[in-house]
């Protein structure tokens, strides 16, 4: 026998003894139908209710109809995720595409979207962050949702002429629903 020959032998023989096995076991199969298991998660955003994203965009759709404007309006969640987009009859569709851009930008700074405008005007770095991301703009209509010093969304509004226009119909939102967010 040659030597190669022999060193497959043994080889052989070791695998088949099982000496060497534990190195190259696999874990068991889970049992059938139990669940995989799964890496943990991470708690999902807060957000306001669905009922009080609907009350909140009805709020600030009423408040703007009442100064002649028809507007879309977007309630988000603590990440920017769309919890309920309304658009008024005869509103067009860029007010509602415009108002969750401008929820984004409220939640991505932290701040009203008329803040982050004003700080867009004076600081080149935070205009050419806002530029670079098309699901942010530069443009007040949009203040965040808190509840006991915690952001829990924002909302924004879209279509009326102007951004302060808008802004002032998510300020009456906030005044008739913000007190009942949890």
């Amino acid at each position: 026998m040659t030597k190669l020959a022999t060193g497959l032998a043994a080889l052989a023989m070791t695998l088949a003894s099982g000496a060497a096995g534990a190195a190259f076991a696999q874990p068991p199969a889970p049992a059938a139908g139990a669940p995989a298991a799964r890496p943990p998660q991470a708690p999902p955003p807060r957000g306001p209710s669905a009922a009080d994203s609907l009350a909140l965009a009805q709020a600030a759709i009423a408040a703007c109809q009442a100064g002649g404007y028809k507007v879309g309006a977007v309630v988000t969640d603590s990440e920017g995720g769309v919890k309920l987009m309304l658009v008024d009859d005869g509103a067009r569709a860029r007010g509602a595409e415009t108002a969750l851009r401008k929820a984004f930008t409220a939640i991505t700074f932290k701040k009203a979207s008329s803040a982050v405008a004003a700080d867009a005007q004076a600081d080149k770095a935070i205009a050419d962050k806002i530029a670079a991301d098309p699901k942010m703009i530069a443009a007040a209509g949009a203040k965040l949702l808190m509840v006991g010093g915690t952001t829990i969304g924002a909302i924004g509004v879209g279509g009326a002429p102007g951004g302060q226009l808008d802004e002032a119909c998510v300020d009456k939102a906030i005044a008739q629903v913000g007190p009942r967010l949890k």
